[in-house]
């Protein structure tokens, strides 16, 4: 039998590789195809004078000659370059078509899908326009009508492909300028401002349709564009007031691209049609909230996941991370236990002539003044600053039934004065502070009957603090308002100790019995683990306390006759995020393991007022411990330097510990991760921190709505009402 007969008999099932040429033949295989002629598209186009409008088919001019090309899969190939040996291999040219044939049925089983990460995006807009009754879909649209982003297009292959299916498309059509050498009549929008400087590029989406066809034909593959609105590659536009693309010219290569993008930056008409007309319908301001979603998914759609995104992503989270660290600063100046820097301290100007001990006096002084210097903290005497800001602590925890969250059977609220802490030594762990927190568990009284057994262990009925109140559910949402109003919970029985006001001013009664600091508006800190879903739980239950600012009438509400006053919220702190700070690490804890390493015992979690009082417990002993480890720092660092002890500093210094810690945690890890292991140690230094950034700063409201903003809407307010809902909505869905 010779080599041909083998062949034959290996491959007799596939009739491709039969008549593969191996060299064996002088003469043509019979039944062998003759080659057929495929006309060969032109790179490059003269642009007609006039604009082409987007329903029109390009059209692109063939050549007069064209070349005969052999009909393979991946278009026609040049002699292959082999060796004396390969030629004397008899199976070399089957393999190759084989090879070949096996990405050709990849990329026939291929389809254009989104990442899902885009996915994910894509659902959390998608459920945001659902939320505003912004929904658009290409579906009632005729194509003539949508356009597609020309840089997602450009990207087509590398980010909705995986795989052969993506080399190999790409190798065809987007490659070494390819993409760009076509027939593209090209279109400009310009984005909000808000959103983008830069002019956002559209192509019809005929052309794309035609381009996605010519890979269907070559690949024998059903192929078909992502029509969902929400990914940004299929834009529809309709004639309903809102802006349109504009023609700019026809493109057909990247730097004719390049010179019509920059003519589209600098075209100015002077004119804002971002937002709808004052007095338009309902229905034209939907329009024009469902264009600017658009547009910004298109924009998203461009951006290239590239080495500068991942190094500004890295960057955004070391940011992340100093916020939190001011946070605890903050906190630790809420409780006295840092000073506030005075605004307007400046350093010592002291001449040439001053003694060395006097310089180091005047920088101390300095050091004390602004917090840079901190004296050993005593437990057992009261706070050595003042409360700055004199806040009331408020934590609210609810609880609801696990299988219907809308239906919510627990609330929790524990109350901690600032002033209330006067005089009052913080003692061992702040035991002395935390019998200073005033406790409710309120219970609604329909609901009894619900208690969580399934995915968590509810014990509603294990209140630690006192005794459970009934509400009735129509009376629950007024009585958790009410305790962000004077007096604060101050009606609650507390039992003081003989640690209680050693000035006296924590015990001053008035009439009423209540404390007078109790009877007026105060600073609100609100309070929680995962404050944003407590926040979410209680505008679900019908509080009016925390509804964005754009939705919340000027005037202050009433009820039952009576006046309500807005909260002056300073900030919404989470002990989950103050506890990250205070180890250091990027994963979030659970109140049960926050406690667990504070030493504090928490009996009955997920009993609504037993969380609420555990969480105060541990804001206090996460701040108290971190202040403790300060005092550690600057005692390893005045140990006089010996060549005994020098050795024992290096060791003990804070820093130099953690630098430590983190060595160690990279060692824990696999070679692959340890990259990983150092970027989420980034951010948490204060070494080269500002003297402004030295006390925590302002608070920023962090989870709570600025009130004070409302006075700045104007007659367009709800347009900003529309973008800070949208923004809200992404961040918690996405």
């Amino acid at each position: 039998m010779d080599r041909a007969e083998r062949l034959k008999l290996l491959f007799e099932d596939d009739s491709s590789l039969l008549i593969t040429d191996t060299q064996l033949y002088e003469e043509p295989l019979p039944n062998q195809p003759a080659p057929a002629l495929v006309s060969e598209r032109l790179p490059a186009l003269v642009p007609e004078p006039a604009p082409a409008p987007p329903t029109e088919k390009a059209q692109p001019e063939e050549d007069a000659s064209s070349n005969p090309v052999s009909q393979e899969p991946f278009g026609p190939e040049p002699p292959p370059v082999v060796s004396d040996s390969e030629e004397s291999d008899d199976y070399l040219s089957a393999c190759k078509r084989t090879a070949q044939r096996k990405v050709k049925e990849s990329v026939q089983n291929a389809s254009l899908q989104p990442s899902k990460k885009d996915a994910r995006k894509s659902h959390g807009r998608k459920i945001a326009a659902q939320n505003m009754d912004i929904m658009a879909s290409p579906s009632n649209v005729p194509l003539s009508r949508c356009f597609c982003p020309i840089i997602a297009v450009s990207r087509l292959p590398y980010k909705y492909l995986r795989g052969e299916a993506s080399e190999a498309i790409a190798q065809q059509f987007f490659t070494e300028g390819k993409f760009w050498m076509r027939f593209w009549n090209l279109y400009y929008i310009k984005p909000p401002p808000y959103l983008s400087t830069r002019p956002l590029l559209l192509v019809p989406a005929i052309q794309v349709q035609e381009l996605v066809d010519e890979i269907n034909d070559e690949f024998n593959c059903a192929l078909s564009l992502p029509t969902d609105v929400h990914l940004g590659l299929m834009l529809p536009f309709e004639e309903d007031g809102t802006p349109q693309p504009q023609f700019l010219g026809q493109c057909t290569s990247r730097e004719m691209k390049d010179k019509l993008e920059y003519n589209a930056l600098t075209a100015s008409d002077g004119k804002d049609d971002h937002n709808p007309p004052a007095g338009c319908t309902p229905e034209v301001g939907r329009s024009f909230a469902a264009f600017r979603k658009k547009i910004e998914a298109a924009l998203e759609a461009t951006k290239n996941r590239n080495k500068a995104s991942k190094a500004k992503k890295r960057q955004n989270q070391i940011e992340k991370r100093q916020e939190w660290s001011r946070t605890l600063r903050r906190t630790q100046r809420y409780l006295g236990l840092r000073p506030r820097r005075p605004r307007g301290l400046l350093p010592p100007d002291l001449d040439d002539n001053v003694t060395w001990e006097e310089k180091q006096k005047a920088e101390h002084e300095y050091g004390l003044a602004c917090g840079t210097i901190l004296e050993p903290l005593n437990v057992e005497e009261p706070a050595p600053f003042p409360f700055s800001d004199e806040p009331v602590f408020i934590c609210v925890d609810v609880e609801s039934n696990e299988r219907c969250h809308d239906q919510i059977t627990e609330v929790g609220v524990s109350v901690l004065d600032t002033l209330d802490l006067v005089g009052v030594p913080p003692g061992e762990g702040g035991k002395n502070w935390m019998a200073r927190i005033r406790s409710r568990h309120l219970r609604v009284q329909e609901r009894s009957y619900i208690v969580n057994k399934d995915f968590i262990a509810g014990c509603p009925d294990k209140f630690e603090f006192g005794e459970s109140e009934w509400i009735s559910i129509s009376d629950i949402v007024r009585v958790v308002d009410e305790c962000f109003q004077p007096p604060y919970s101050g009606h609650i029985e507390l039992a003081v100790g003989e640690n209680a006001g050693k000035d006296g001013r924590s015990d001053v009664v008035v009439e009423g019995g209540l404390p007078e600091h109790k009877l007026h508006p105060r600073n609100i800190v609100f309070l929680g683990h995962d404050t944003q879903t407590d926040i979410k739980y209680l505008r679900t239950l019908g509080s009016t306390l925390f509804k964005d600012y754009s939705e919340t009438p000027l005037n202050s509400p009433k009820k039952a006759g009576r006046e309500v006053v807005q909260p002056n919220f300073l900030e919404a702190l989470d002990t989950a995020t103050l506890f990250r700070v205070l180890k250091r690490d990027t994963n979030p804890r659970s109140l049960g393991q926050v406690l667990l390493d504070l030493g504090i015992t928490g009996w009955n979690l997920h009993n609504a007022g037993n969380d609420a009082r555990y969480t105060v417990e541990a804001m206090i002993g996460i701040v108290l411990k971190s202040r403790l480890l300060l005092d550690q720092a600057a005692q390893a660092a005045a140990t006089t330097p010996s060549p005994q002890s020098q050795a024992q500093k290096t060791g003990t210094s804070p820093e130099q510990a953690w630098k430590d810690e983190v060595e160690k945690r990279v060692a824990k890890s696999v070679a692959e991760t340890e990259q990983r292991v150092r970027e989420d140690c980034e951010g948490w230094e204060f070494e080269n921190w500002t003297t402004e950034d030295i006390d925590g700063g302002d608070g920023c409201g962090h989870g709570i709505p600025d009130y004070r903003g409302q006075q700045a809407l104007d007659q367009n307010g709800k347009q900003a009402e529309v973008h800070s809902l949208t923004t809200q909505l992404e961040a918690t869905l996405i």
